[in-house]
C-alpha cells in the first residue's frame, strides 16, 4: 500500500528562503527580501525591517502624504 503525504496543499504558492506563501498574501511580504512586512502606527504605513524600508501601500486618507513628509527616510535609524 502506497504512503499518504502527512499535507496537502492546495493553491498556488510562491517557493522561495525555505517557505510557501501563498500568492494572495505576497501583499504581505517585502518585494525585494520576501519577508513579511510590520505595520507602523504612527505613520500608517507598513515596513521592512531587513532592508529597512518603507512599503508605502495605496491609501486614500488626506493626511497620507503629510505622514510621509514628516516620517523619518528609513524605519529605524543606524
Amino acid at each position: 500500500m502506497k504512503k499518504q503525504p502527512k499535507h496537502k496543499y492546495l493553491g498556488t504558492f510562491l517557493a522561495i528562503n525555505k517557505k510557501l506563501i501563498r500568492t494572495d498574501e505576497l501583499q504581505d511580504y517585502c518585494y525585494k527580501c520576501f519577508s513579511l512586512l510590520r505595520y507602523n502606527e504612527e505613520f500608517d504605513t507598513n515596513f521592512c525591517a531587513r532592508c529597512n524600508e518603507w512599503r508605502d501601500r495605496a491609501s486614500s486618507d488626506m493626511n497620507s502624504e503629510e505622514h510621509r513628509r514628516h516620517r523619518p527616510r528609513k524605519p529605524f535609524n543606524e
